[in-house]
């Protein structure tokens, strides 16, 4: 080999210098450009994903992101469905009868399994529950007297003990006598009077604790009411 001269030397040297400097200028071009605090590339304009503080992107437009700022109004809330109106109770209102009442059913009423007698006579009103021959039911009911009150009542073939205790209760005032009756072959119910010159009675019947018209037979002839809640003249 031959010895570099010295100028050859300082050639070689520039060289390797230029080339470790254009070595470095091209790992500092791979480098992705600094972050301005908002999130925008320093110098740069378009929005950084993250957005400006107060949740937009910096110089956009776009509506705030989930972390609105300080102060900003919360989204309404949607509105909640309306309940259903709650059904108000029907008031029962009796059906005022102008029929006769006069005489104790008869014949008719025998076909039906379970049924009501209700008429008056010169002793006063009367009501039974009465079942065909082998049928046994179970009667409710309510009678009140409006502008008057009951002044006897006699309670007929009624049993307080047994498997089917029959009960009823007169209030305080004498005005309501409501029952319980469990009724075979044999008739039960009531005999009463009415104290009161314009006083009229309601009668609320149901037998196996559902309205049964068809079953509820008045007077002599007969009769059914249109309803199981019905009212009459007191006066018989």
């Amino acid at each position: 080999m031959f010895p570099l001269r010295q100028s050859h030397r300082r050639q070689l040297l520039v060289l390797t210098l230029l080339t470790v400097a254009l070595g470095q200028s091209g790992r500092a071009a791979q480098k992705p450009p600094a972050v301005a605090p908002g999130g925008n590339p320093a110098g740069g304009n378009p929005a950084s994903p993250y957005g400006a503080p107060g949740g937009n992107p910096a110089g956009g437009n776009a509506p705030a992101g989930p972390y609105a700022a300080p102060g900003s109004k919360p989204a309404a809330p949607k509105e909640a469905a309306e309940k259903p109106a709650e059904k108000k109770e029907v008031e029962r209102v009796p059906v005022k009868l102008d029929i006769k009442h006069v005489g104790r059913p008869l014949g008719k009423e025998l076909d039906v399994s379970s049924r009501y007698y209700v008429w008056s006579d010169p002793d006063g009103w009367h009501i039974r529950s009465a079942c065909k021959s082998g049928y046994f039911a179970g009667f409710q009911g309510e009678i009140t007297a409006i502008n008057g009150t009951f002044e006897k009542i006699r309670p007929i073939a009624l049993e307080a003990k047994g498997a089917h205790p029959d009960s009823w209760l007169l209030n305080p005032e004498r005005t309501t006598l409501k029952f319980t009756m469990h009724t075979g072959d044999k008739p039960d119910g009531f005999d009463f009077t009415i104290k009161g010159k314009d006083a009229s009675l309601t009668f609320d019947l149901k037998i196996g604790n559902k309205e049964r018209p068809k079953q509820i037979f008045i007077g002599y002839d007969n009769l059914h009411p249109p309803k199981s809640f019905f009212e009459f003249p007191a006066k018989h």
